[in-house]
C-alpha cells in the first residue's frame, strides 16, 4: 500500500507473475496462450487510475511489452499505452485488436489474412474515455489517437476479391485510429 501523509490509503502497488496462462472470452472461443505474463503497476484509489509500469506478455520469442495507464472517465475508461511487439503471429494480432479501432480494417484482416508474423512493431495509444464511448456509438477514433507501425513476413492473404491469394509476402504497415496502410514488398 501507498499512503498519504495523514495515513489514508492512496494507491496499491501491484505485482503479478503468471506462467502458462490461457485467457478466453468464452469457453467456446479459442483464447490467447502465454508462457509468461509479468505486470508491475500502481492502482490509485485517489485518482481512479491504473498505471502500468511494465507489462510483458510472452510465448517463446513472441511477445508484447507495454507501459501506460487506464484512467476512469465519466462515460468510459481512457487508454494511454506505449509498447513494442516482437515476432507476433497474425492470429494473436487478430485476437488483441480492439473492435472499435479501424473496425472495417479489422474485419478485412480477419476475413482475408490467414497466416503471417509481425517481426517487430511499436505502438502509441492515447484515447480519452469520451472518444472510446463515441466509438461504441459508431464515431471513428481519430487517427492521431492510435499509431501502430510494424513489419510483416510470411504473410498469406486474399488481398482483393477474385484475385488469387498472395503467399510468402513481406512488407510493412501502419494502423491509425481509422486508417490502415499496407505495403507489401514481395510475395507470390
Amino acid at each position: 500500500p501507498q499512503r498519504l501523509d495523514d495515513g489514508r490509503l492512496s494507491a496499491l502497488d501491484i505485482s503479478l507473475t503468471a506462467k502458462n496462462l490461457s485467457m478466453r472470452s468464452s469457453p467456446q472461443k479459442d483464447g490467447l496462450q502465454f508462457e509468461r505474463i509479468e505486470l508491475q503497476g500502481v492502482a490509485s484509489v485517489v485518482e481512479n487510475r491504473f498505471d502500468i509500469l511494465d507489462l510483458v506478455l510472452q510465448t517463446g520469442n513472441a511477445g508484447v511489452r507495454v507501459r501506460g495507464s487506464f484512467e476512469g472517465g465519466e462515460e468510459a475508461i481512457g487508454v494511454r499505452l506505449d509498447g513494442v511487439l516482437r515476432d507476433l503471429p497474425i492470429s494473436v494480432v487478430q485476437k488483441l485488436w480492439p473492435p472499435i479501432i479501424a473496425p472495417n480494417t479489422r474485419k478485412w484482416l480477419n476475413a482475408n489474412v490467414s497466416k503471417g508474423v509481425l517481426p517487430e512493431g511499436q505502438f502509441h495509444i492515447n484515447v480519452p474515455g469520451e472518444a472510446i464511448a463515441r466509438a461504441f456509438e459508431g464515431i471513428p477514433i481519430a487517427d492521431n489517437m492510435v499509431d501502430l507501425r510494424f513489419s510483416l513476413r510470411d504473410v498469406e492473404t486474399r488481398y482483393f476479391a477474385q484475385l488469387p491469394p498472395i503467399s510468402g509476402a513481406s512488407g510493412s504497415g501502419r494502423l491509425q485510429g481509422n486508417r490502415f496502410e499496407l505495403m507489401l514488398q514481395n510475395g507470390t
